[in-house]
């Protein structure tokens, strides 16, 4: 699940898995459900997509969502599904009743239900052909009224928070003097954090990278700037030896703004070569 608030690049970074996913598995299918009805369609010549491969279907309500759902994960060509947004779901309640009346909890017992039918049908994946499809749930987040603690929650009610593998906090931060990234770059700077992670160590702490929304010098639409991408072009530039011992390692943090400095001016000069990673 990605999961943060408006323009934290939750919509970009599921598009791209999409396009990776693609790329790695020339047999599969992408299924894209525009919940939001937002997608820009330049996102596809940007990345890359194969658009005979990349389906974006369109469907009226929760209730045909969630069995529409059920029903293509159990398709032997779905590889990876995206939905976009949880929050933006409308059950058939809501479409029938007025909009003075109120229809308490209706959103998070579809979520559930929703999340409940979508592991079932991932199952019966893992069952029939040995593998389960990926799911990239996105959700955005809200302040609750009046509450003590976090006032930070996302809509659907608790159950999504249980049953998916992973969740991933993003959100856009405004470029500082020390990130020496012009002002009419299209880099986004992007802070992740894990907030739940069933297949390894939590990561709460989180990291801060450039996210490139298009080609940009010697930066393809895409390609992310982190420490990693910054260690292997120091290396490229023999800044740093192209082993690294662990001490090395250990001080990557402290090489960060160093490196970007020096990247973000060697790009201005275009010194590097288009293959950095």
């Amino acid at each position: 699940m990605f999961r943060g608030p408006e323009s934290g690049t939750k919509t970009t970074l599921s598009i791209l898995a999409c396009v990776k996913y693609l790329e790695r598995f020339p047999t599969m299918n992408a299924i894209y459900l525009d919940v939001e009805d937002k997608f820009d369609p330049s996102l596809i010549k940007r990345f890359g997509i194969d658009v005979k491969r990349f389906i974006i279907p369109i469907i009226e309500n929760a209730e045909k969502t969630i069995d529409y759902i059920d029903k293509i994960l159990r398709k032997p060509r779905t590889g990876i599904l995206v939905v976009d947004s949880l929050a933006a779901l409308c059950p058939q309640i809501e479409i029938d009743a007025s909009a003075e009346d109120q229809q308490q909890g209706v959103a998070a017992r579809e979520l559930n239900k929703l999340m409940r039918k979508t592991i079932s049908a991932m199952k019966a994946g893992y069952i029939h052909r040995g593998w389960s499809p990926t799911v990239i749930f996105i959700n955005q987040e809200r302040y609750k009224i009046g509450s003590w603690g976090n006032p930070i929650t996302i809509p659907g009610g608790e159950g999504q928070k249980y049953l998916v593998s992973l969740i991933l906090r993003l959100r856009t931060l405004k470029p500082g003097k020390e990130d020496h990234i012009p002002e009419d770059a299209p880099l986004a700077k992007v802070a992740a954090s894990v907030v739940k992670h069933n297949f390894g160590k939590v990561m709460i702490m989180g990291v801060e990278y450039f996210f490139a929304m298009k080609d940009y010098k010697n930066l393809k639409a895409g390609e992310a700037m982190d420490t990693e991408f910054l260690w292997r072009m120091a290396q490229k530039m023999n800044l740093v030896d192209e082993v690294g011992s662990q001490g090395e390692l250990e001080r990557r943090g402290e090489f960060y703004h160093q490196l970007k400095k020096v990247f973000c001016e060697t790009l201005e000069r275009e010194e590097l070569g288009t293959n950095l990673i």
